[in-house]
């Protein structure tokens, strides 16, 4: 889990969340210089509350408390986050096609000419373009 604590008003909506609102007001850690002076000890502190939660809970506590976070997921969640865009590639010689993480960037312009993830050439047989490649780099 990521946090991203940017001012005050953040820190003491942490502090909540991990049921220790007398850690926003402790003279270490108070303030960002205090945090930043005291970062190794405030870690260790925040990682152990972190430990006593499972994932869903905290990131739900997280959200509801208003506090930025990041969420470092296996990979199995990752790939069933809904926001992960596929797509399918057709394979050489008439093989199954493979789904693939989609491009991250959807291009309008692209989007508007009817160019969908989809529309792409096939991933090329062993050698299909060494000859095109050996042209145009002239070896």
């Amino acid at each position: 889990m990521l946090i991203s604590i940017q001012n005050e008003r953040e820190w003491r909506s942490l502090c909540q969340v991990l049921a220790r609102p007398l850690m926003a007001a402790h003279v270490d850690y108070c303030t960002a210089v205090a945090r930043v002076a005291n970062r190794p000890r405030l870690d260790a502190a925040i990682g152990a509350l972190f430990e006593q939660w499972e994932h869903d809970a905290l990131v739900a506590a997280l959200f509801e408390g208003g506090v930025a976070y990041g969420s470092v997921n296996p990979l199995d969640a990752v790939l069933e986050h809904p926001q992960l865009r596929t797509t399918e590639y057709a394979l050489p010689g008439g093989a199954k096609s493979a789904q693939v993480v989609a491009h991250p960037v959807v291009d309008a312009l692209a989007e508007a000419a009817g160019v969908r993830d989809g529309d792409h050439r096939p991933v090329p047989a062993i050698g299909e373009h060494t000859e095109a490649l050996r042209q145009e780099f002239a070896l």
